[in-house]
């Protein structure tokens, strides 16, 4: 699982504001107002936290996880690519036209139709943490990851659950669509992996958020992912069962927010957690564990 790393509200506004101005050097159209809208979400929690605002922690998480998951997933997917080619870069800049061109809008709460905004977000998310990662992450049209590892070469096909979904029909779904990156790319060493934002599940939305102490958010967001692929387990590897040998596993991601118990920050917390298939073979087995050393930054 991945490291974490608090900023306060302001230091992430100025962050965006660099990766935004990124994206639109590579020709992507950033709506007008959207720095401006993700400031405002700021400005109302710190006047929540100083006592000057209407509104409190629950009537704000929507707003507070809409922020924390978009900053955030702009953020890091600049540190990912902003040393990248732009000739390189031609899938990511598709997705994130289509994740920045639209207006903000809060949490999938109050949201009933589909959030093509978010999905092709987590699409560039999950390429921006396998580039971190590997170094060699490339972004096919269809918005799948792939890359080398040694001989291997790792498709990935990124779906982000829905509040309605079970993982069952998620991993089933996107299963359909790595067969066709796999058969796309034939060959022995060619393998496959779903990944999946499980957030939606994992976290209701309009939870109000946990008031944690700095130290202690991580292993909280941690157990909370690792009790939810306990629950999970049987159901993913029995989706799993009888597909393709080339699909060798999952990545699962949660995102979720926390509120710091010493100065009311909120402090945005997102894990991952590679799951392997069973009855996999020594050598799909040995590339996973190699993958999750990569993802833990061991080098």
């Amino acid at each position: 699982m991945d490291s974490h790393e608090s900023r306060g509200s302001a230091q992430l506004i100025d962050e965006l504001g660099t990766a935004l101005a990124w994206m639109q050097s590579l020709g992507v159209e950033v709506e007008a107002g959207r720095l401006a809208a993700y400031r405002k979400m700021a400005e109302k929690w710190d006047a929540a936290v100083g006592g000057r605002g209407k509104l409190g922690v629950r009537e704000l998480a929507p707003m507070i996880a809409t922020f924390a998951y978009d900053v955030m997933a702009f953020i890091e997917i600049h540190r990912a690519f902003r040393a990248v080619a732009q000739n390189a870069l031609g899938g990511l800049i598709a997705q994130l036209s289509l994740a920045a061109g639209g207006p903000v809008r809060i949490d999938d709460a109050r949201c009933t139709g589909p959030r093509p905004a978010r999905d092709a977000l987590f699409r560039a998310r999950t390429a921006a943490y396998l580039q971190q990662a590997t170094g060699a992450a490339s972004f096919g049209s269809a918005g799948n990851t792939g890359f080398a590892m040694g001989r291997h070469y790792l498709h990935v096909v990124p779906h982000r659950l829905q509040p309605s979904n079970d993982i069952a029909t998620g991993v089933t779904a996107t299963c359909v669509r790595l067969l066709s990156a796999l058969d796309g790319r034939p060959g022995p060493r060619s393998r496959g992996l779903v990944a999946l934002d499980a957030s939606a599940l994992i976290t209701p939305a309009g939870q109000a958020p946990p008031t944690l102490a700095r130290s202690a958010m991580v292993g909280a967001a941690d157990h909370r992912l690792a009790r939810f692929i306990d629950e999970q387990m049987d159901v993913v590897q029995n989706s799993l069962r009888g597909l393709d040998r080339r699909i060798i596993g999952l990545m699962l991601m949660s995102s979720s927010v926390a509120v710091a118990d010493d100065d009311s920050a909120f402090v945005p917390v997102d894990r991952w957690v590679l799951v392997w298939r069973e009855n996999i073979n020594i050598t799909d087995f040995d590339l996973l564990d190699r993958l999750r050393g990569l993802l833990r930054g061991e080098r």
